[in-house]
């Protein structure tokens, strides 16, 4: 899910329209965050062509004209491929006073790490496996995002002290990728209540179960009589209540193409959602997301698509066929090159 050709020339001294960062513009972030994915994508050709750690390398220049630089080598690696990266901003040198532009505020400040995670390239096998295991709902088994989850809390332990918290740490992904940081970011909310910003282009969502789900819920909002239904449920409702709870604050980035069948489940399902709650005088939230609970887990486990709260952009920027619609490479482009639209979407406890 999510291959993203190398083949794209990139002007090497960044974006050509963003001649200054602004870390608190919304485009600039999304633009900074898809051209870091990118990179990890170009770490891995890099890789497999022998080109890292030479003059020849291409994935540097889609970093270095953001102050940042790779904090670890190797990046993050798998059994055969990398498949992220952590990035560590580096402050520019101060412009002398009199070079300085007045501003009217303060700047917002940058993170001090971003970590992102590349989406599926297709000759990679341990990608395919993946893949499936997120169709499967079988992501906790998968070597990639344990590790990434060891990572980032290594991380973490690192950046203690830094001022900021939640902002010294970033988390972003395309794709399969994009499954990483979510599931990273949704882990870190659930165990240590952290709220890291997430940027997630293009995540799956294969939603084709989704509608007889919701309209079975939407049945018992109706259904007289449906007591031992409900009573049967109620561990499993009180279960993912408490775990909605905790996940409320949480509001990822969530950038989505509205031709994407890949990642259109998420477009329905808010939507519907959103529908459902003006019909329905009770939260289905948990049972629309049909997410698999034991009552013994610790933390229970969840779909692989789970997001209580979101804000949700949409781009409706016509495509010449759905495969380009779900490409990483509209979300680096400025806001006046995308159809784009935005709303936000809050669990209602």
């Amino acid at each position: 899910m999510g291959s993203d050709s190398d083949k794209e020339c990139f002007d090497k001294s960044g974006p050509k329209h963003i001649s200054e960062i602004d870390w608190g513009n919304e485009g600039h972030r999304r633009c900074i965050t898809a051209c870091l994915v990118r990179a990890t994508y170009i770490l891995e050709s890099d890789r497999t062509k022998g080109r890292q750690d030479t003059p020849g390398a291409r994935a540097p220049a889609w970093w270095r004209s953001f102050h940042l630089r790779l904090h670890r080598s190797p990046p993050l690696t798998g059994p055969s491929s990398i498949y992220g990266a952590i990035f560590e901003h580096v402050p520019p040198p101060a412009p002398p006073p009199e070079g300085a532009r007045r501003r009217h505020q303060p700047p917002a400040p940058p993170p001090h790490f971003i970590v992102a995670f590349r989406g599926t390239k297709l000759r990679v096998i341990p990608d395919i496996k993946d893949d499936i295991s997120i169709i499967l709902n079988l992501q906790d088994t998968c070597i990639r995002f344990r590790k990434a989850r060891e990572h980032v809390a290594e991380l973490l332990l690192e950046a203690t002290g830094i001022s900021g918290s939640g902002g010294v740490v970033w988390l972003a992904g395309h794709s399969l990728g994009a499954s990483v940081a979510l599931d990273v970011g949704r882990d870190l909310v659930i165990r240590r209540a952290l709220n890291l910003p997430t940027f997630l282009f293009n995540p799956p969502h294969l939603h084709m179960s989704e509608v007889a789900k919701l309209d079975w819920c939407r049945a018992k909002c109706v259904v007289k009589g449906a007591a031992v239904a409900h009573t049967a449920m109620r561990p499993h409702k009180k279960t993912m209540e408490a775990l909605f709870r905790k996940l409320r604050p949480w509001v990822p980035e969530l950038y989505v193409h509205k031709d994407d069948k890949i990642c259109q489940g998420y477009i329905d399902h808010f939507e519907r959602e959103a529908k459902m709650m003006a019909e329905c005088p009770r939260n289905l939230t948990a049972a629309s997301q049909g997410q698999s609970v034991e009552d013994d887990e610790e933390v229970p486990r969840v779909q692989p698509h789970l997001l209580p709260s979101v804000r949700l952009w949409k781009n409706s920027t016509k495509t010449t066929c759905p495969c380009h619609a779900h490409k990483l490479k509209h979300w680096r482009k400025p806001d006046g090159g995308l159809n784009l639209s935005t709303k936000r979407y809050r669990y209602q406890a």
